[in-house]
């Protein structure tokens, strides 16, 4: 018989414990496949490797962070680790802060030596080994929280025979049986077919599965990947079971830095889970391959080293090292729709465009690729840290890795991969600054090319790297004319202006407070047509004489979130009788704001480091009032659902407290974005709860939705067309107003008047 692929990596490791013990072959080898499943061959196997940990498919280091995401480290948390054999997982985790483990295996031999070996005071307190058939086990139902399993599923299922398949489903039946109603099934596997059928075929009801991949260790050829199975976590479909979309991929890029056939073998095999589930790679699954293999010019090179360029189109560069960043990241994705133009087809993202909706997005990526007309559609990015030369030579670089993506379905693979052009110019990035966040992290603040492209165009960005998918803070720069040698070269403004020419240049690069480049801020200042005429900013009102008086009650706005100071600036810049108080968790934002996007505190400026929730509760104790409260806030913690704001600030009791230092006509703007429908319907019943009126903008190509929450201001008639028409021209002269009355002239981009258009009810 034919050996599958799990039993030739046993057969590896082995032979490579055969050579260091210097044991015969014969005296370890299975005769079949089907003794990995029995347990003699076991007992006699941890007999001849002695007390040697034999680690299957890497170390708990390896997988440590995935397992914690579903199962946290906790003393109340209990385990149950299935055929553990030797291995030091169980221990590890017990020292990680997980409470109660308890590992089995049906092998008397390797319990014996893992109780002997591990220390009695771990044993006493909640670290236990126990003689069991993970088949047919003692355990009383529903007792523990979660199961895991590194290698026991495939040993099992070593070959693709009806017993493995039923003893697999008996197995699953005795999983389900000893896990809590909201438990966990962790299972390490490389994913063989009969693999994949059996967890699909078993979990497809009533259970999620998410996907994970890892890397076992430096230079493996091992592909293993973490399914993981938790009970009642589903979304049903109309005939009641999991619907594909519930199956959910991680490919996390980390897995593949050195191994490019591995990565391939990973996309093939990824390929096979969804053609079992009866679909393409969908944009859910999208699969995200960094390479890293290859990097020109690593030394520093402008390229005039013809030592460190390619000759005739043969790769001569440097490998990088072990944990610097990829020089690409290459996104996978197949189209539900049949392909026009032919099978695989690649596009390359210039520097600077990746954050880009079409090019960042699932859903931008999708429709990208849809557009394509390819069966499988390849976008690669380039990355930070790297030199690249030109279109041309990026594409002669990447070209023999892209020829192994194309799909295996295709009837030809030694076709030449096209490669589709956005711009021939490869982009624009220049680093002023690398920092450190107690609180967020490294970031970066870096340069790069504005909407035009050209050379005079640019634009300032702050992005941390535990978010390097999102912009942060985004500044355009724009030249304006001083008068030559009147710079000022402090710290600060040098870092926020940049001089063209020489000392006598009447040119000089500064940071534009007149235009916003996020949208959703544009239409948070919209959210000022709410306030009563009285309090909108710069508002001309008459006297009883029938004179303008200009003195008019200032309008106090609190921002939560500050951020590079943007939307603040604008506000206080254009907005001459605002008072803004804005605060900002991270002590570090604000240091970034003033000396790389040109916030200055002033009179009527304010910034402060704390707790938004906490500063809202100050005040309400201190009777403190503000017209306008804005929530621009990102989540730390994404398992929530929320991307903008965290959890706490959708509580009913913050919310109360936000109506209660709002003015009698005050108004709540918050910043709201969530991918999942549910999470942000309770966002929304949450405002409803609290305030009188509730409207959104939603943001056009985004997932963010700006919310205006009125106090003491009721929209009757919400379906009412003819009311809603009314109220809609009481907005666009109040947008109007605004706009004409404001202290300077804005970018023309920004048109408050365009929002009204988009305003939703949903009061």
């Amino acid at each position: 018989m034919i050996y599958l692929y799990l039993c030739l990596c046993i057969c590896i490791y082995i032979m490579a414990s055969i050579i260091e013990h210097n044991n015969n072959s014969d005296e370890l080898l299975p005769l079949d496949d089907s003794d990995f499943s029995k347990k003699t061959f076991w007992n006699d196997f941890f007999v001849k490797r002695n007390e040697k940990a034999f680690e299957w498919y890497g170390q708990w280091s390896d997988i440590k962070g995935i397992v914690e995401s579903y199962c946290p480290p906790e003393k109340e948390n209990s385990i149950l680790v299935i055929g553990c054999g030797n291995s030091s997982t169980s221990e590890e985790m017990f020292d990680d802060g997980y409470g109660t483990i308890c590992s089995i295996d049906f092998s008397e031999q390797v319990i014996k030596e893992m109780i002997k070996k591990t220390p009695r005071k771990k044993l006493r307190n909640g670290l236990k080994y126990e003689i069991m058939d993970m088949l047919h086990m003692t355990f009383n139902d529903k007792l523990y929280d979660s199961v895991f399993d590194k290698g026991a599923l495939d040993a099992l299922m070593a070959d693709a025979s009806k017993k493995s398949a039923k003893d697999a489903s008996q197995m699953f039946e005795e999983i389900d049986r000893v896990l809590s109603d909201d438990g966990v099934y962790l299972c390490v596997t490389l994913a063989q077919q009969q693999i994949m059928s059996a967890i699909f075929r078993f979990f497809r009801e009533k259970w999620t599965v998410h996907i994970h991949t890892f890397s076992p260790e430096e230079g493996s050829a091992l592909c293993p990947f973490l399914f993981a199975m938790q009970k009642k976590k589903f979304v049903s479909n109309e005939n009641g079971g999991l619907d594909a979309n519930n199956i959910v991929t991680y490919f996390e890029g980390k897995a593949e830095r050195s191994n490019f056939g591995a990565a391939v073998t990973r996309i093939r095999k990824m390929q096979q889970m969804y053609n079992l589930l009866g679909g393409p790679i969908k944009p859910s699954n999208k699969l995200v391959l960094p390479l890293e293999l290859w990097s020109q010019n690593m030394n520093g090179s402008d390229g005039s080293d013809k030592k460190n360029n390619h000759n005739n189109n043969s790769i001569n560069s440097k490998m990088v090292k072990k944990n610097a960043t990829p020089r690409y990241e290459v996104s996978i994705i197949d189209p539900p729709i049949q392909p026009k133009s032919g099978i695989c087809g690649v596009c390359i993202i210039p520097i600077g465009r990746e954050h880009e909706w079409l090019f960042s997005s699932n859903e931008g990526q999708m429709n990208f690729a849809t557009m394509s007309g390819y069966a499988r559609f390849i976008i690669v990015r380039m990355n930070r840290d790297h030199n690249y030369q030109d279109m041309e030579t990026i594409q002669n670089e990447l070209s023999p890795y892209m020829q192994k993506l194309i799909p295996p379905t295709a009837s030809s693979t030694t076709e030449k991969v096209p490669f589709l052009t956005i711009s021939e110019d490869i982009g624009f990035r220049d680093t002023l600054y690398r920092g450190h966040s107690k609180m967020s992290g490294d970031y970066i603040v870096e340069e790069v090319n504005g909407d035009s492209g050209g050379a005079d165009d640019r634009n300032r960005r702050l992005v941390f790297f535990s978010n390097i998918g999102a912009i942060q803070s985004e500044a355009r720069l724009s030249v304006k004319k001083v008068k030559g040698g009147n710079h000022n070269n402090n710290k600060s403004n040098s870092k926020g202006r940049r001089k063209i020419g020489s000392n006598k240049s009447v040119s000089q690069i500064v940071l534009d407070h007149d235009y916003l480049t996020f949208e959703y801020h544009a239409a948070m200042v919209y959210g000022l047509v709410f306030l009563p005429k009285s309090l909108q900013p710069n508002s001309k009102r008459k006297n009883n004489n029938n004179t303008t008086n200009n003195d008019n009650k200032k309008c106090e706005i609190c921002l939560i979130g500050t951020g590079g100071g943007l939307l603040a600036m604008f506000l206080h810049e254009h907005f001459k009788d605002v008072i803004i108080d804005t605060i900002d968790l991270d002590e570090e934002m604000l240091t970034i704001a003033k000396d790389w996007f040109g916030f200055k505190e002033t009179q009527r400026l304010h910034g402060f480091v704390g707790d938004g929730i906490e500063f809202v509760n100050k005040k309400v104790v201190e009777k403190k009032q503000y017209h306008v409260v804005i929530i621009d806030v990102d989540s730390k913690d994404l398992s929530e659902g929320l991307l903008f704001p965290p959890r706490p600030f959708m509580t009913e009791e913050f919310l109360k407290n936000v109506y209660e230092v709002l003015d009698d006509n005050g108004i709540l703007i918050v910043n709201l974005a969530s991918r999942a429908q549910n999470v942000f319907d309770e966002c929304i019943l949450s405002f409803n709860s609290v305030f009188d009126a509730v409207c959104l903008i939603p943001i056009e190509a985004d997932v963010n939705k700006v919310i205006f929450c009125m106090k003491n201001q009721v929209i009757s008639s919400a379906k009412d067309k003819d009311h809603i028409k009314a109220y809609k021209d009481k907005l666009d002269v109040s947008a109007q107003r605004i706009t004409e009355n404001a202290n300077k002239k804005w970018d023309e981009s920004i048109d408050l008047n365009e929002w009204t258009s988009q305003l939703q009810f949903i009061c």
